[in-house]
């Protein structure tokens, strides 16, 4: 399986949500700007902005989930 950047942006977005949050919420949470994670920002001078490992951890952290669950999310929603 291809792990793509939609795929990724996919996946964070289900986490959030499934913890009742918004992926607005969760960037003034994590104390960043509220746009950090936005959909607008995923794309910067039209090539994709994937987020970083330190962002995706304190995702996780945030949302009380760990790789596993974020892999599982990634791979059920593939294709």
């Amino acid at each position: 399986m291809i792990i793509s950047h939609s795929g990724v942006w996919r996946a964070i977005d289900l986490l959030v949500g499934q913890n009742g949050l918004s992926i607005l919420e969760l960037a003034r949470q994590d104390g960043l700007d509220r746009t950090a994670f936005a959909t607008s920002k995923r794309l910067r001078d039209v090539r994709p902005r994937s987020p970083s490992t330190e962002s995706l951890s304190r995702i996780l952290q945030m949302t009380d989930s760990n790789m596993l669950q974020f892999s599982a999310l990634l791979h059920s929603h593939a294709g």
